[in-house]
């Protein structure tokens, strides 16, 4: 029997400035890239799709540990006394299966980050997250 050539997100591993981020249990990722018509006289179709900015943002869901300082204790972002020095982080995405990099994202900050305590379940955080740079 053949592999399958689809990516299964169990294959997936995630890293965070080149070291192994266990505690990712979901991701979602966005690459926008918003455009804008161009018109010119005497016509009322758009001639062109002008593209504006090119953004690249997403959404990663950790599960929280013991004693681990939240975001703020891996380093993914400075405590809120110390957010003029925040440094950016590197995330990368890598198939372990075939030891590819399936998603890197260059220069990202985090940009919010919210908490679910539930009393019958883990501590699980969504963690919002902007970059400068991709590759796929």
């Amino acid at each position: 029997m053949s592999d399958s050539v689809l990516l299964v997100g169990a294959h997936v591993v995630c890293y965070v400035n080149a070291a192994p981020f266990g505690r990712v249990s979901s991701m979602s990722l966005s690459m926008d890239t918003p455009k804008k018509t161009q018109h010119t006289i005497d016509t009322l179709l758009p001639v062109e799709l002008e593209p504006l900015c090119v953004e690249v943002s997403g959404s990663m869901t950790i599960f929280k540990l013991k004693r681990d300082g939240g975001v703020e204790g891996v380093g993914l972002i400075s405590k809120w006394t110390n957010l003029t020095f925040e440094k950016y982080f590197d995330l990368a995405l890598r198939d372990r299966s075939t030891d590819s990099i399936i998603f890197h994202l260059e220069d990202c900050s985090v940009t919010s980050q919210r908490w679910t305590i539930a009393n019958k379940g883990y501590v699980i955080g969504n963690v919002g997250f902007s970059g400068l740079m991709w590759k796929n």
